[in-house]
């Protein structure tokens, strides 16, 4: 494991053992078996549909999808103790976590000329305090971060209460995107994709303004989309 947590504590957050240095916030052996996300899954979905071509509708207008972990323990109550909590020490850890990758994936990443942050709207954003998908790209610094090239037009209800048919309806019409994107290859990236329509709906939103070429990065992928 690398030296990519400085300065975060002396104990394990996940078996709380007492680590040799104090520069690492996970022990060698917690971090390997982190839900990490496998390479067998589908890479335009994320899902394991054992086939020659996706035809995931959430994913027509997507190039490449990729993601760090599966939502689990541990990193599923990390998130949520970010997001809903304000944990700035599991978000510190999260967000180191996504500079890593970064770092490990730099071949990957060159075909993408920014990353897109999934937004939040206004009065989400004054409520929570931050957007966490903003926050968690503060890291890395391979790609420029464009948080104002799209942006969360409609105030909707958080899609985790709802189902698939209804997170559709929810979010639809409810982005917008800078013109800037005319040409581009971007990334978006967000904490958990679970049906994708949150992904969808931007992905649309960009195409519909000329961007040539999308890829989808998240965090995590719900464990739901197995099912």
């Amino acid at each position: 494991m690398k030296d990519w947590l400085g300065g975060l504590g002396a104990w394990c957050m996940v078996c709380n053992r007492l680590l040799e240095r104090k520069d690492k916030h996970l022990c060698p052996t917690c971090y390997q078996n982190l839900p990490w996300f496998k390479t067998e899954i589908c890479f335009i979905c994320g899902h394991h549909h054992l086939k020659g071509d996706c035809d995931e509708d959430f994913a027509k207008d997507i190039a490449e999808y990729q993601a760090l972990f599966l939502y689990q323990e541990p990193v599923s109550a990390w998130i949520a103790g970010l997001k809903y909590g304000r944990n700035l020490l599991v978000g510190r850890l999260l967000k180191a976590l996504v500079t890593q990758w970064f770092i490990d994936n730099q071949e990957w990443l060159t075909q993408w000329d920014m990353v897109l942050p999934v937004p939040i709207h206004g009065l989400r954003l004054k409520a929570r305090g931050f957007n966490q998908t903003t926050y968690l790209l503060t890291g890395q610094k391979l790609l420029p971060v464009r948080g104002d090239w799209v942006k969360k037009t409609r105030y909707t209800k958080h899609q985790a209460a709802l189902g698939g048919r209804q997170r559709f309806t929810n979010l639809k019409r409810s982005f917008a995107s800078s013109t800037a994107v005319e040409g581009k290859a971007v990334l978006l990236f967000d904490d958990v994709c679970t049906t994708g329509q949150t992904l969808d709906q931007i992905a649309r939103t960009l195409k519909n303004q000329g961007v040539e070429r999308i890829g989808a990065l998240s965090l995590c992928r719900s464990k739901k989309a197995f099912s």
